[in-house]
């Protein structure tokens, strides 16, 4: 038994070193599943002896896509291992492939799950519970645990708190408070509590930072050597200004960097200073002129800027914001408590406590911690970079270690990539996996530095570029693939237009269309750039086979436009920005109005929208027309007059049904809400007709559930549309709908983050022109500087709030550190983008060039790359190509400054567009639709939506009253109205007082029956207390149905009926289907499905209606005729699951102890479906229109909605 073929590196860290702590860096694409699966295998095979040997192992992942791909290699893995082994270890192996599904291969939130609900006395977690995976409805339990604190501290009189709150607005303390809650586990409130302890801190971290920082600059190489080039630039006049300033500067330069005593306030100021417009292009002329001199020196002398904050100390600010953080903590720490009660009154967690209340149990418990550990021979963990101080020490706890010292030898293997940790947004902390690294120490190290993915062109750029970017820590990676393209297979085009790019936004414009038309002209020109493995040749890319990859989704929308422009197939992944889809604004503004009347932005979204698609002529008329609040008023007749009669009647429907949806609104689920507007508007038709419409259906299916989910949890429709908003402005970080498969042509936009993991034969990064980002927010959490705050100054600019002078210097350092992390992230960031690519790699910028002929946003990666490679001086010196050399081999790279031209492929003009453009109007559009219906032309939707757009679902019982009568079912289902609430129309019969209505009552007798055991009959109080207990009837409510339902009882054991169901051969007791039928989908039960000693099958159906005292065969017939439609309906469901129709349906009508037989034919059940079908668009029309007819008949009398319904 011997494992497959591996290279050295990978067999090293999988097998040979199997038995002892490893840390295993991998490189993008460099086979580090199949290290982990092969290494999990080789564990296997040495604990071959075992009976259970995958129980003594346990690997970890972040992700369960991650988890599922190591599941399905091992399973490959030990397939293989099984096919080539002897007799007995073929045995062996196939048990542990049995054994496979119960491995501990998992995420950490799983593995935690399980542990929790073995352990959940021991936890003090409920058994059973729930994990709250939607954030929409967690995160209102936490705004509702942080305002009740805040509002709480108020009303007890808290005196530091109503400090707090003279100083910042609530709305700004409530959202310290939730970032707190969010970071729990990264801080402890008690380390804030004491102001003098946290200046201390922060006094010695200063210092710390301060030393660090001057002997950083001080042997900072390249400022040396820049100091000795700026003093020999040549000038042929030593007075002139800008040498005599060149010579100050640089002074003062020298002085900074050696003598710690002129390391001052005012040095630095003065070394910032502006220089002007000084210096003569005549005395520098040797130098390049004087602008490039002053250019020069200026950014020379910007080097030093960011010390000028080591010349100062903590100051008042800092203060404050120590007092500030020690009360923010303390109601963080209140808020957090009224969470975790909230979490367990409904026997919930959430993904944090997960980790945190298996932390605090094994912490708590020496004596589980020290079973479990030796539980675990060997604990894997993959994308380790990605972990935080509190889950690393939770993962040491598990294999009876802590973060300080490293674990026993052979218990752990780690698997990470420093150059891929970009989820600090998340909370990953990198220097967490340099700990482990530097703990574990030299001799545990091992790389994987032999890409499979990429080949050896492709392989040198990465090295070319990330090693310079990355520095020292950067491990250089090697092709595996001998292949090599035909052509340079990267490519770095800079966009530019008619005109010199003025502005950010022309840049993204101009990259839109150059992505596009390059990948137009890629596909178009059958270019060989894509390895045919199985061919062994280069053959040209497909859409397929090409990604389109975003450091940020932010202008996606452009680059869709273009691709749409140039007829380009496309697909955007699961992207983030859900909240901002114009699909997510149009529903969620429906619904504000629902909500509130009188909120006319809402209206106006809402009639703007593709909801009802009134244009701005309508909108400028109903302003002209009406005074706010504008629903009140509608539907106008002075407005009505001014629009044209289509969408004065759009106007009308869709007034009529905010009124009434605002009645309902209550009473109705968020998502029966959102329903109703939809089946009134056909708004998902109409989405389908738009581009990328399958996706926004998708969104607008996503929102539903969302909505049913909160609904579930018992949210307000107001509560709802306030957490849309706060994740709408908060850029929450929800995906969109997923409606493409793997395998569809299309060219995929996603984001760097979303790519992790993935490869593309072809890969465009666009966008490249973004400068560094600052941290936002007041509130900062970093492992050097813990929690550090910024309070706010009244009267400040936007723009001067991250001035030093405007900041406490605590926050200032921590922020500098901060903008650092990111800008390295960044770095990080494109380092995964980049070696997404397999074979052929473009690189879009723009040529957004300053006054200096530079490129703007010198912090930009493009920048970064022109620094590397000398872009723009090869554009400007009119190359397109550039050379880039690694381990002693060159190759040819394309560098290109182009302008998107016009497709060259004229777009085939849909029968549509041509309809459209000879139109004057909506009605001659739609005219023209219809005498064009024999053309080749998928039409749009035009004119209202037939009936057929929408779909219902709903109870048989519920149609069958629509049927009777449509007013009942308007009360019954649409209103909700109770029956309890109605006055009564009738006194109440001796038998069955007030406090039982009809409802309750039958919901009794059926449940008795239900339980009833023909062949062992129960009493009448056992049927009744069981029904009882499980409706939470009073005593008095038992015992009055106890007394009727004997009597029924024993009435019914006389019955013929009762001796056939007892002498049965077959029963289906309270059978549930679906039978969907037009537009409607029905859900129903059948009381009673058996066949009887001839095996005939038959139909019973209880009934607790009162028809008189004693009633007549003939009324008897009468009454059940409004039964049949729902006997017709049980018979065809029967029919398809019997595949036979049943001999006939029994009415059985309990209180009077009589029977009704209805007899069914063939035609009879196979008419239905088309009857129900009818029927259900009429239900549709009517649910849309708000007409519901009233039916006069007999059993009007009878209603319990009587003395409302006006008939």
């Amino acid at each position: 038994m011997s494992l497959p073929k591996l290279t050295d590196q990978q067999h090293h860290a999988a097998v040979e070193s199997a038995g002892r702590n490893t840390v295993l860096t991998s490189g993008a694409g460099c086979g580090k599943t199949a290290v982990l699966a092969n290494r999990f295998a080789e564990l296997l095979r040495l604990r071959r002896d075992d009976e259970n040997p995958l129980a003594a192992l346990v690997a970890l992942t972040f992700t369960d896509k991650a988890a599922l791909q190591m599941r399905q290699r091992l399973a490959r893995l030990l397939e293989d291992l099984a096919a080539g082994a002897d007799a007995d270890d073929r045995v062996r192996v196939r048990r542990w492939i049995d054994q496979l599904p119960e491995a501990r291969i998992t995420t950490i939130h799983s593995f935690c799950t399980g542990l929790l609900r073995s352990h959940a006395i021991a936890a003090g977690v409920d058994p059973a519970f729930t994990v709250l995976a939607d954030e929409l409805v967690a995160g209102q339990m936490c705004d509702d645990a942080i305002r009740r604190a805040v509002l709480a501290a108020v009303e007890s009189g808290d005196e530091d708190v109503a400090k707090l709150l003279a100083r910042y607005s609530f709305e700004n303390v409530t959202e310290c408070v939730g970032k707190l809650v969010d970071w729990r586990t990264s801080y402890r409130c008690d380390d804030y509590a004491d102001v003098d302890a946290t200046i201390a801190r922060w006094r010695q971290l200063v210092d710390d930072e301060r030393a660090a920082a001057w002997d950083r600059l001080a042997g900072d190489a390249a400022v040396a050597a820049e100091l000795v080039a700026l003093a020999d630039l040549p000038c042929a006049d030593p007075t002139d200004k800008l040498a005599v300033a060149r010579e100050e500067r640089l002074a003062l330069a020298r002085a900074i960097l050696t003598d710690p005593h002129a390391r001052t306030e005012e040095a630095l100021t003065k070394l910032s200073g502006r220089l002007g417009g000084i210096g003569s292009n005549k005395n520098w002329a040797d130098a390049g002129g004087a602008k490039a001199v002053r250019h020069r020196l200026k950014a020379f002398c910007d080097r030093f800027e960011p010390y000028l904050a080591y010349c100062r100390e903590l100051a008042d600010a800092d203060r404050l914001a120590a007092e500030s953080l020690a009360t923010l903590t303390r109601l963080a720490d209140r808020a957090e408590r009224f969470y975790t009660d909230a979490k367990r009154a409904r026997g919930a967690l959430d993904f944090v406590d997960l980790l945190a209340c298996t932390d605090r149990l094994l912490a708590a418990d020496p004596t589980l911690r020290t079973r479990l550990a030796e539980q675990i021979d060997q604990l894997l963990i993959d994308e380790c970079q990605d972990t935080d101080a509190f889950q690393m020490g939770l993962l040491a706890r598990l294999i009876g270690g802590d973060t300080d010292t490293p674990p026993a030898e052979g218990r752990l293997f780690v698997v990470g990539d420093v150059k891929q940790s970009i989820y600090r947004f998340r909370g990953a902390q990198i220097e967490v996996f340099r700990d482990l690294c530097h703990r574990l120490g030299p001799d545990s190290h091992q790389s994987l530095s032999t890409s499979f993915r990429t080949h050896a062109a492709g392989i040198a750029w990465i090295n070319s570029l990330f090693s310079p970017l990355m520095g020292d820590a950067y491990e250089p990676i090697r092709a595996h693939r001998t292949d090599q393209p035909p052509g340079p297979s990267v490519e770095i085009l800079l966009a530019a237009g008619d005109e010199p790019l003025a502005s950010a936004s022309d840049a993204v414009a101009a990259q839109a269309a150059v992505t596009a038309a390059r990948i137009r002209d890629l596909v178009d020109s059958r270019q060989p750039v894509v390895w045919d493995a199985d061919a062994r040749d280069y053959r040209p890319a497909d859409y397929r086979d090409i990604a389109i990859l975003f450091a940020r989704m932010t202008h996606s929308l452009d680059f869709e436009r273009h691709l749409a422009a140039q007829d380009i197939p496309y697909y955007v992944v699961a992207g983030s920005g859900f909240f901002h889809q114009q699909e997510i604004y149009d529903v969620l503004n429906a619904l504000r109005v629902i909500d509130n009347p009188f909120n006319d932005i809402a209206l106006v979204g809402a009639l703007r929208s593709s909801l009802v698609g009134l244009d701005d002529n309508a909108l400028m008329h109903l302003a002209q027309t009406c005074r706010p609040p504008y629903l009140p008023a509608l539907p106008s007749e002075a407005l009505a007059g001014r629009l044209p009669p289509a969408m004065a009647e759009a106007l009308a429907e869709i007034v009529a049904l905010i009124r009434r949806l605002h009645g309902r609104k209550d009473a109705v689920g968020i998502d029966g809400l959102i329903d109703s507007v939809l089946d009134a508007t056909g708004y998902e038709a109409t989405l389908l007709t738009q581009l990328q419409g399958a996706r926004k259906v998708g969104n607008v299916r996503l929102l539903i559930a969302h909505a049913r989910s909160a609904a579930a949890e018992g949210m307000s429709l107001a509560n709802f549309i306030t957490q849309m908003d706060r994740l709408t402005l908060a850029d929450a970080r929800y995906e969109q709908a997923a409606v493409a498969g793997e395998g569809d042509n299309v060219v995929r936009l996603m984001t760097i983050h979303k790519a992790k993991g993935l490869e593309f034969p072809v890969v465009v990064v666009p966008d490249l022109n973004v400068g560094k980002t600052s941290p936002r927010g007041r509130l900062l959490n970093r492992p050097d500087w813990g929690l550090t705050f910024n309070p706010p100054i009244d009267g400040l600019e936007a723009d001067e709030v991250n001035k030093l002078d405007n900041q406490p210097l605590s926050f200032h350092l921590a922020r500098q550190r901060e903008k650092q992390d990111d800008a390295d992230e960044t770095i990080r960031k494109y380092y995964v983008a980049l070696t997404r690519h397999r074979d052929h790699l473009i690189l879009v910028g723009a040529d957004l060039r300053g006054s200096d002929g530079q490129l703007k946003e010198s912090g930009s990666f493009l920048a970064q790359m022109d620094a590397i490679f000398g872009l723009t001086d090869a554009i400007d010196a009119g190359g397109e190509q550039i050379d880039y050399t690694c381990d002693g081999q060159t190759y040819p790279a394309i560098v290109r400054r182009t302008q998107a031209k016009p497709s060259r492929r004229r777009r085939r003009q849909a029968t549509g567009d041509k309809l459209l453009a000879k139109s004057n109007d909506g009605g001659d559009f739609g005219q023209h639709v219809l005498t064009s219906a024999g053309d080749d032309a998928a039409l749009p939707l035009v004119g209202p939506l037939p009936p057929t757009v929408g779909r219902i679902e709903l109870p048989v019982t519920a149609l069958c009253d629509f049927v009777h009568c449509p007013m009942l079912y308007r009360w019954r289902y649409e209103l909700r109205v109770p029956t309890s609430a109605l006055p009564k129309t009738e006194p109440a019969s001796d038998s069955e007082p007030s406090t039982i209505d009809a409802a309750t009552a039958g919901t009794f007798f059926h449940r008795c029956m239900e339980l009833m055991d023909f062949a062992a009959p129960q009493s009448a109080g056992q049927l009744a207390d069981r029904s009882a207990a499980e409706m939470e009837l009073s005593a008095e409510q038992t015992a009055i149905l106890t007394g009727e339902l004997a009597d029924m009882l024993d009435t019914f054991k006389g019955h013929d009926l009762y001796q056939t169901i007892a002498a049965s051969q077959q029963t289906f007791r309270e059978l549930d289907f679906v039978l969907s039928a037009g537009p409607a989908t029905l859900r129903g039960q059948i009381d009673l499905l058996l066949a009887d000693t001839d095996g005939a099958w038959r139909i019973v159906d209880y009934k607790s209606d009162r028809i008189g005292e004693s009633p007549s065969q003939k009324e008897l017939a009468t009454h059940s005729a409004h039964h049949e439609l729902q006997m017709r309906i049980y018979a065809a469901a029967a029919t398809r699951q019997l595949g036979a129709p049943p001999a006939e349906a029994v009415l059985y009508y309990l209180r009077h102890g009589q029977t009704h037989a209805i007899q069914f034919d063939a035609a009879a059940i196979a008419s239905v479906e088309t009857e129900l079908g009818q029927l259900a668009e009429r239900l549709i029309v009517a649910r849309r229109s708000g007409e519901f007819a009233a039916e006069r008949t007999e059993g009007c009398e009878y209603c319990a909605y009587r003395a409302v319904c006006g008939h």
